[in-house]
């Protein structure tokens, strides 16, 4: 019988360097302070753990005005631009007045729609879907192919970097293939909520290199 002498020994030979992978269920009593940080980019937002049957975690902009919070690796950017998923699976309720972002980007401190960022987003603007992405001069977004509404219910992005395109995928169809305005620097991942007292949800995070 074989014996090893560690769990990535068993599946893996010790010549392969194993990528960055990362998983959240976004689950328990409070954010994982440890990866992610909560920032309010402007207003007094809050973030927390919604206290329902797998619901994940909120953001919630303040009132007044139009305002944003997000939650991101506060800049520690482990992923390829030319080699990295995430998968997301969220929930924006909003028709209107509402967007939310949810992918990789180079920034945490900015707004999420901002050219001189380098993104690469699923966007959810007041419930139509896009594929947002920044090259760290321009932006631009490109919508779903099919009539797919985001609806009140939990669906599942995916958002793929590549070395010649980003893909957004949802809810295993892939909707969006795009080339233009890719990002051009390593990235983390970040989710954002847009609006004036506006809610976004989300309840599992997994991103890794390709």
């Amino acid at each position: 019988m074989s014996t090893f002498d560690s769990v990535y020994e068993m599946f893996n030979p010790l010549t392969d360097v194993r990528k960055q992978h990362f998983w959240d269920w976004f689950s328990g009593g409070a954010l994982d302070s440890k990866r992610w940080t909560y920032l309010n980019i402007t207003g007094a937002g809050s973030g927390a753990m919604s206290d329902s049957v797998n619901g994940g975690y909120a953001i919630t902009t303040s009132g007044g005005a139009v305002r944003e919070s997000n939650i991101s690796f506060n800049n520690v950017r482990e992923y390829s631009h030319t080699g990295c998923v995430s998968i997301w699976v969220a929930q924006a309720t909003a028709t209107s007045g509402q967007d939310t972002h949810l992918g990789f980007s180079d920034d945490a401190t900015s707004p999420s729609y901002t050219s001189s960022d380098n993104q690469a987003n699923w966007e959810i603007d007041s419930g139509t879907q896009y594929l947002l992405t920044s090259d760290g001069s321009s932006a631009s977004r490109t919508a779903l192919t099919s009539a797919t509404a985001m609806g009140s219910a939990f669906r599942v992005g995916k958002v793929e970097c590549g070395s010649a395109n980003i893909k957004l995928t949802i809810d295993g169809v892939l909707e969006v293939t795009k080339t233009t305005n890719r990002p051009s620097t390593a990235l983390q991942p970040k989710f954002s909520v847009y609006g004036m007292t506006k809610t976004g949800s989300v309840r599992y995070c997994e991103a890794y290199n390709t």
